[in-house]
C-alpha cells in the first residue's frame, strides 16, 4: 500500500507549474467523539468552531507535511465546501479556472491511494501545456 501524501506532494511538484493544488481540510470523518473507528488512531474531536478546525489542521500538517506547491485551506464553519461537493470521505476534484467541474475521483481508502485517474489527467493536462485550477 502507498501512503497518500507523498504521492500528492510528488504530483504537486511535478505538475505545479501547470495546475493549482488546493488541499481543503474539512470536518473529521472519524472524530473521537462521534464515529470513532478503533483502527484509525485519532484523538481529534469533531470541530465545534473554526478554531478547533484550525488546531486539528495543524496537527494534521505536523503528521502529513505538504509541499510548497499545495495551498492548504480550511472549509468554513458551516462546512460549505463539503456540503456542496460531498467531499467526504476523501476525494479529488479537478475544476477548471472557469469553475467547471472536470473530474471527481475517490481513493479506495486512505491507506491505498488509487490515484491513477488523477495522474492520467495530470499527464494529459501537462501535454496540453495549459494552465488550470
Amino acid at each position: 500500500m502507498r501512503s497518500l501524501h507523498p504521492l500528492l506532494n510528488k504530483f504537486a511538484d511535478d505538475y505545479g507549474s501547470q495546475v493549482t493544488f488546493i488541499f481543503i481540510y474539512i470536518l473529521e470523518a472519524h472524530a473521537a467523539d462521534e464515529w470513532r473507528v478503533d483502527s484509525i488512531n485519532t484523538e481529534v474531536n469533531q470541530h465545534k468552531n473554526i478554531q478547533d478546525r484550525a488546531q486539528a489542521a495543524q496537527v494534521f500538517l505536523s503528521k502529513f507535511p505538504l509541499c510548497k506547491n499545495i495551498t492548504f485551506v480550511l472549509d468554513n464553519k458551516h462546512n460549505e465546501f463539503n456540503e456542496i461537493y460531498s467531499s467526504w470521505p476523501f476525494r479529488y476534484w479537478i475544476i477548471n479556472s472557469d469553475n467547471t467541474l472536470r473530474a471527481k475521483m475517490m481513493c479506495k481508502n486512505i491507506d491505498e491511494a488509487d490515484i491513477g485517474p488523477l495522474e492520467g489527467f495530470l499527464r494529459m493536462f501537462k501535454k496540453l501545456g495549459s494552465r488550470g485550477t
